[in-house]
């Protein structure tokens, strides 16, 4: 099996499925940072931001620091208010050959969506 710190930089990348889009980025001792950008329409998008750390046995990263906050534009494009809804959510990315999957244990909002890496 490889080393946890590999398995952070091997997942590390954007992940997509439908509108919804996963940045990791690989920090030091098999940590990750998490966020998912989740769009509902031109005007309006929900982000969660959190931080995992690699299981030492598996592909997975758990994480229970999620912030989650939904987020408006005005007709330019410009950020016009955000309201923050919750800071404790919890949950697991799990990663394969394939790609990832969310589970979201708070809502469980990704249930059955299986993410893909953009090249």
């Amino acid at each position: 099996m490889e080393s946890t710190d590999d398995m952070a930089q091997r997942y590390a990348g954007t992940y997509v499925s439908d509108r919804c889009k996963v940045e990791i980025t690989a920090m030091e001792k098999n940590c990750v940072m998490i966020k998912v950008l989740w769009s509902s329409s031109a005007s309006e998008r929900t982000e969660w931001t959190m931080s995992g750390k690699f299981d030492e046995n598996a592909n997975y990263v758990t994480y229970s620091d999620c912030m989650k906050k939904n987020l408006t534009y005005n007709k330019f494009g410009y950020l016009n208010s955000t309201e923050d809804l919750y800071v404790d959510g919890r949950g697991v990315f799990i990663f394969n050959e394939e790609g990832m999957i969310w589970q979201d244990l708070t809502e469980n909002i990704a249930d059955g969506m299986h993410f893909t890496k953009a090249i």
